[in-house]
């Protein structure tokens, strides 16, 4: 199975429109939102792919 390091998830999730809260996404995977990044750290890609969905999702209702 793929992982994906937390280092990809904060850049995934920094990019979220600015003014969405996104902390519970990064709670999601018990990682701290203010940092610090830790590239040891890594999941499945499936469980950082359901996170980094709701963060697009959250960031196109922000044009809508």
């Amino acid at each position: 199975m793929s992982q994906i390091t937390s280092l990809y998830v904060y850049k995934v999730v920094a990019q979220a429109s600015s003014g969405v809260d996104v902390r519970d996404l990064f709670e999601a995977l018990d990682l701290d939102p203010a940092g610090p990044i830790d590239p040891g750290l890594s999941w499945r890609t499936l469980r950082v792919s359901s996170v980094a969905d709701a963060a697009a999702s959250r960031s196109s209702e922000s044009w809508e």
